[in-house]
């Protein structure tokens, strides 16, 4: 008799596992950070060309990070008004962070030369003369300390007649922080939580709910522990990187168990444990190659979250298949040890009618949904307005639109320097002389023509409102400069003019609601305007620039990644199958999934921001588990050189409890955030339910008739046993 390779798990060897659960929890508690990391530079990794431009600008003109905060008062001309500001601006002042307050009381010698000043009109007035700014410069600092302190004195501030408002790159970071923050503790728990109780009710075993507990959640952390040996830490993309690891692990659990419960005891081979884990381990193998590759691909892309994903999800493959099969087996072979004479499983206990049928109305209906919904995604607004990331109605999203509406709320840095237009090159690219001061203001003055621009601060601002110094009108352009490069003046004119007076900034509020053409597209615009008055733009930064090319880099990463993973699966499935027919089924039933996704969001106009983005690849992961799973257990079918249809409904019979159980679990687990309180996380959410419910309906009904329905013959279908 053959020894039996699975004996060793019979003894008490599922407490280890269970203990070594425990410890891997000890150690994540003590050694890893999980606290989600959301910085200023969150869009690309350092050595990004489109941040290294931004970096640079920040460098060259010495900029500041800032915050805009909006005091809105029916009696903004009040003595009452100006000494609350001015008391707002002081205590602001305090902060540490704080260098520096831009007010009506602090800059302006009165309101009416704020009102009159050419540069304080634009930073301080807002809404029609109805609200004024204020200005708070910062220097490097934690957020998270910083922005409650500001927040604090903004409530002790507020009134009824004095309402503030505030926004600014720091505080919109500081936000999508927080939300992640609690979306990561609150969601990723009660997600896990979800996905142990449908364990529970559909496998109807404490055991088997300790052993995927078990596993699943040694691989999370098993992941987050080589995430942070490896220098990565907890981001807006992996901040969901749990749930999807956790569900990695469940893919190939679900998928063992539902072989181990049809397990027919043989004493002349090896255990029923055994069984189910050579029956599921080919499969498994390559839905994690699959898996495996798509993550690969993410990691070669320019944008830093997703290539932060790509590493994470790369790590967590490995981790969701080795914890599987490892610390799961076990608990199987525990029941067993228990139960050592099942009752055998008749092949049709759990048959159904429909798994022998074609179901041709719904095998087209699913065809024609994907190709009517795949249209949608020429529509897909993969570059959506800040305000996305917000809920509507709340006080965010209405505090930054207000701000939005006056002004602008996303920043927008254009390098600039003269074409020469005569023989004499070095003086005609000068800035610092009145024909460049002309031409500047020409070329503002139609910048802010445009319905995307807000207010706009540059060279030929500061110079005009310089001149309304007395007798600065009579001085030389070069001493003024001169005089604003000093430190009693802030050094300000160092903010918009370089040293050698050839290059000057274009500091541009741009306004994000209503926008209907992407970012990029805007900036080009800008572009155009600028060259069209005798500029050509050396440099491009700012928050609205690195949004901008963020978005173009999801979208290609998102059609080349979802292509990418399309063509690596049908290699995969040529491999699996052995049969180029099956191959194109899979193709096109996997196919289906990112057509519906995305179509679907394209159609209902719903933004697809960079945290919701990858919501298609972890529905293809599914997909491709449960094709592959199937398809596999076709080809071992004793009928797939005989009767093929016979062996793909006999496989469908088999494992579509397996595709369906999953599809639940993943499901009502995702499900949880659609009611986070953070769009991009809703949306995430209700991606992936939707995602996984046409996974499975494209691996039942599509895959089968592609790849075994006889085209020239009247099927026959042996249902004797």
């Amino acid at each position: 008799m053959q020894s039996n390779k699975f004996e060793f798990l019979t003894n008490r060897w599922h407490w280890l596992m269970v203990g070594i659960t425990v410890g891997l929890i000890g150690i994540l508690v003590g050694f890893v950070d999980l606290k989600p990391q959301v910085g200023q530079n969150f869009f690309f990794a350092t050595d990004n060309p489109a941040f290294q431009q931004a970096q640079k600008i920040e460098e060259t003109f010495k900029s500041q990070q800032f915050l805009i905060m909006t005091a809105t008062s029916p009696e903004i001309q009040s003595d009452w008004y100006m000494n609350s500001i001015e008391k707002l601006s002081d205590r602001l002042l305090e902060l540490d962070p704080v260098i520096g307050v831009k007010s009506i009381s602090h800059g302006p010698k009165s309101l009416k030369a704020a009102v009159n000043g050419p540069m304080w009109n634009r930073l301080l007035i807002a809404d029609e003369g109805k609200a004024t700014n204020i200005l708070i410069m910062l220097e490097e600092n934690d957020r998270a300390t910083l922005i409650p302190k500001i927040e604090k004195i903004m409530v002790d501030a507020d009134s009824g007649e004095f309402e503030l408002r505030i926004s600014g790159p720091p505080y919109i970071v500081e936000m999508i922080r927080r939300n992640l923050v609690r979306d990561f503790a609150l969601f990723s728990s009660a997600a896990v939580i979800l996905f142990g109780l449908m364990i529970a009710i559909l496998f109807k075993s404490w055991r088997i709910l300790l052993g995927t507990m078990s596993a699943c959640l040694s691989a999370v952390i098993l992941t987050l522990l080589i995430q942070q040996l490896v220098g990565q830490k907890i981001g807006l993309l992996t901040a969901n990187l749990t749930t999807i690891v956790f569900v990695l692990t469940l893919s190939h659990i679900i998928f063992m168990t539902g072989n181990w419960q049809k397990r027919q005891p043989d004493d002349n081979d090896s255990s029923m444990t055994w069984q189910a884990w050579k029956r599921t381990a080919t499969a498994s193998s390559w839905c994690m190659l699959t898996t495996l590759l798509g993550f690969a691909s993410l990691m070669m892309v320019q944008a830093k979250p997703l290539r932060e994903l790509g590493i994470g999800g790369t790590i967590g493959t490995f981790a969701a298949m080795f914890c599987a099969y490892l610390l799961y087996p076990p608990f199987l072979a525990w029941i067993d040890q228990i139960d050592k004479h099942p009752k055998p499983k008749n092949q049709n206990d759990t048959q159904a009618k429909w798994t022998q049928k074609p179901l041709w109305p719904v095998t087209v209906g699913l065809i024609l949904l994907g190709i009517g919904l795949g249209i949608g995604i020429k529509q897909v607004n993969t570059d959506p307005s800040l305000l996305a990331y917000f809920n509507e109605g709340s006080n965010l999203h209405d505090g930054l639109s207000y701000i939005d509406r006056n002004g602008g709320s996303s920043p927008l840095k254009f390098v600039v320097q003269r074409k020469p237009t005569g023989d004499d090159k070095q003086s005609d690219s000068l800035l610092n002389n009145k024909q460049a001061y002309e031409q500047l203001w020409d070329a503002q003055q139609q910048l802010e023509k445009d319905p995307s621009v807000g207010t706009i601060i540059s060279l030929p601002v500061l110079m005009a409102q310089a001149k309304k110094a007395p007798l600065a009108i009579l001085l030389p352009f070069e001493m003024l400069l001169d005089i604003l490069e000093k430190p009693s003046y802030d050094r300000t004119a160092k903010s918009f003019i370089t040293e050698d007076r050839v290059k000057g900034l274009f500091m541009i509020r741009m306004v994000e609601q209503n926008r209907e053409k992407v970012r990029l597209e805007v900036i080009d615009r800008l572009k155009e305007s600028l060259k069209s008055n005798g500029f050509e733009v050396s440099m491009v930064g700012g928050l609205y620039y690195l949004q901008g090319e963020l978005a173009a880099l999801v979208e290609k990463s998102l059609i080349q990644g979802l292509l990418g993973i399309v063509g690596l699966f049908a290699v995969i499935a040529l491999f699996v199958s052995r049969n180029i027919r099956a191959t194109v089924g899979m193709v096109i039933a996997v196919s289906i999934v990112p057509a519906g996704i995305l179509g679907l969001i394209g159609w209902l106009k719903i933004p697809l921001d960079v945290i919701s983005a990858p919501a298609a690849n972890v529905c293809i992961g599914m997909a491709v588990d449960a094709m592959i799973h199937l398809t596999i257990a076709a080809r071992k079918n004793e009928h797939w050189k005989t009767n093929r249809w016979q062996a793909w409904c006999e496989a469908r019979s088999q494992q579509w409890i397996s595709i369906v159980n999953s599809a639940i679990v993943v499901g009502a687990g995702f499900g949880i955030f659609a009611v986070s309180s953070f769009p991009p996380t809703q949306r995430f959410g209700i991606a992936v339910v939707l995602g996984t419910i046409i996974a499975a309906a494209a691996a039942l009904f599509v895959l089968p008739v592609l790849a075994g329905y006889p085209v020239l013959s009247k099927p026959k279908i042996n249902t004797e046993k």
